[in-house]
């Protein structure tokens, strides 16, 4: 992920407090409240503390891409959570590739668009 200078620590910050609070929400959802032991910036490092045996963790999908031998993965049924995704990009630069990807994710993304302006 990119992120501008000006905006980095807070955008990482309130991205960890969303993503936190998410999988707190999941842990009630399932009949408990989490006893967090360790927390981590990056899914590489927790998947690293879960593979020494230090605790569990819930994660999205595409850390299967990532994690070693010694973590076992399981997909969780009936979780309706989902993560907000966002397209950024110069507009002062528009370009064919970008206007080429702007249209492929539009197909693949099919939400309106809201141009946000900083």
């Amino acid at each position: 992920m990119l992120l501008s200078p000006s905006i980095g620590q807070k955008a990482r910050q309130k991205t960890r407090q969303k993503a936190r609070q998410k999988t707190i929400g999941l842990c009630e959802d399932g009949g408990f409240r989490p006893r967090i032991v360790q927390e981590a910036p990056q899914w590489l490092t927790i998947l690293q503390l879960v593979g020494a045996g230090i605790g569990v963790t819930i994660a999205p999908r595409c850390v299967v891409q990532i994690a070693t031998k010694s973590v076992t993965l399981v997909e969780l049924e009936g979780v309706t959570a989902r993560s907000d995704i966002e397209l950024a990009f110069r507009t002062a630069e528009v370009c064919a590739f970008t206007n080429g990807f702007l249209e492929l994710a539009r197909l693949a993304f099919p939400i309106s668009y809201t141009p946000a302006r900083g």
